[in-house]
Formats: structure tokens, sequence, C-alpha cells
């Protein structure tokens, strides 16, 4: 029977520096590498092999390097923008490189600056609005029983506010609302086999680009 270990290739390391075990570069690549291994089994193949695990190790290391010692980020913010990407559900899904996070970097850090807003009570301006869609957010993900914390309590909280901008000035009834923002998701997310957050309730993307679309479809 042929040694299928041994035809796997190595990891190809970006550069010929070597971080060392204890330095910042090394620990969150270790890191890394085993939070996204665990949950998708991306890097399974390399850990039988000691030399090509530490290998990996050492590739993602590289664009920890860069963005402490080229882009200039602060520790402290990389270690939060990396622990928050990894807990966040849209994120921890997409990142599950060093160089993806490097990339992804700044337009991560505004959403979790932006997330780390909602983690205090807002007030309700529009307060049957928001119960609204939190319904159709409970239709859309098939659970009647969900109940929203705080923090995707005000995610709504802020929808409501969004759909009050975008519905009023085009002269929309408001029994309408809840129907079209959840036709609209429905077709931009569950159609595409994608899966829906109380964030893509109070989005820009959502609201900027996605509902105008759509209602532009149903010829509103």
């Amino acid at each position: 029977m042929p040694n299928t270990i041994s035809k796997i290739k190595p990891p190809v390391p970006e550069s010929d520096k070597r971080y060392e075990k204890e330095s910042i570069e090394y620990t969150l690549s270790a890191l890394l590498i085993d939070l996204v291994n665990k949950r998708s089994n991306v890097y399974s193949r390399y850990m039988d092999n000691p030399e090509h695990v530490e290998l990996l190790i050492q590739k993602h290391a590289y664009y920890f390097d860069r963005l402490l010692n080229k882009d200039g980020k602060d520790i402290n913010e990389l270690m939060s923008v990396f622990e928050w990407s990894q807990q966040n559900d849209f994120w921890r899904q997409n990142i599950k490189s060093s160089y993806k996070l490097r990339e992804k970097y700044d337009t991560i850090l505004d959403q979790m600056t932006e997330d780390f807003k909602y983690d205090v009570s807002i007030a309700d301006e529009f307060p049957l609005v928001t119960e609204k869609f939190i319904k159709v957010f409970r239709a859309l993900i098939s659970n009647p029983s969900y109940k929203p914390s705080v923090k995707e309590q005000n995610k709504f909280i802020a929808a409501a506010r969004r759909a009050t901008e975008f519905y009023v000035p085009r002269n929309i009834h408001p029994d309408y609302w809840p129907e079209y923002l959840m036709r609209c998701l429905e077709k931009n997310f569950l159609n595409s086999g994608l899966t829906i957050y109380p964030g893509n309730f109070n989005s820009d993307h959502t609201w900027n680009i996605l509902m105008p679309q759509y209602l532009q479809e149903i010829g509103l």
C-alpha cells in the first residue's frame, strides 16, 4: 500500500526568516491553525507530520510579522482583531489564514469597533418595528423560540431606525416593511445558501445596496 503521507507536499514558508516559539508571531500562527483546523480540518493533512506542522506555522507567522512590522499594527489591537474574527459567526468561516486576516484586517477592525457599540442597551425609537423584525428573523431561521441577546436586540433596534429612514421617503406603508425586508434577505442569503445573522438586518450592505435593488425588481 503506498505511503500517502509522503506524497503530501509540505507547506512552503513565505520567507527564509524563522520565528521562535516564544514570539508573538509564532504563538498567533499556531493558535490560528489550531482554531481553523478544529472547525474545518483545513490543515489536517499536515498534522501527522511534525515537520510539516512547523513549516505551516512559519508560513502563517510571516503575515502576522507583516501586520506588526510592516503595517505597523498595534500588538494589543492585533490580538483583539484576531480574537474577534475567530468568534464572529461570519469572519471565523472566512478567516482561515494569516494572509486573509491581513488582507481583511481594516474591514474586520471597523466591524469589530461597530459591533462593540451594541454591547450596551440603546433606546428603541420604533419598538413595534423592532419586534416585527425579530419575528421576521425567527421566520428566516425557522426558530419561533429565538430570543435575541442584548447585542442582537440592539441590532434589530438599529434596523428599525434604518428601515424608517429608508421606507418613509419612499412612501411605503409600514405594513409592508417587514415583508419586503424578509423577501430581500431571503433572496440574497437563504436562496444563495448563506446564513442570515441579526447584523444583516442593520448593515449598510442591506439598506444601501440590497433593498434598493429589491424594490426596483418588484417595481417600487
